[in-house]
């Protein structure tokens, strides 16, 4: 699973902590991905995500797909010096 997981926290202990292994998904954390990774939507998300999660809309969002799982998607701004 390691190689479309970039970083991840875990925030079951109230502090954010580094997740060190990535072989399992674990609640309360948060899991910042390589959304174009090929096996990214075959191991990880819930059918009803993947669409969401690999469309080139990236514009910020909130969806809930049950009662404990949900998607949010965040943009940043590139503040860099001629960035396009």
């Amino acid at each position: 699973m390691n190689q479309f997981v970039i970083s991840s926290w875990d925030f079951s202990k109230g502090k954010a902590y580094t997740v060190e292994s990535y072989d399992k998904l674990k609640a309360e954390c948060w899991y910042h991905c390589q959304r174009d990774h090929s096996e990214l939507a075959q191991q990880m998300i819930p059918t009803a995500m993947i669409e969401s999660l690999l469309a080139n809309d990236t514009r910020p969002r909130f969806e809930q797909s049950d009662e404990d799982c949900f998607l949010i998607i965040l943009r940043g701004i590139n503040l860099n010096h001629n960035a396009d």
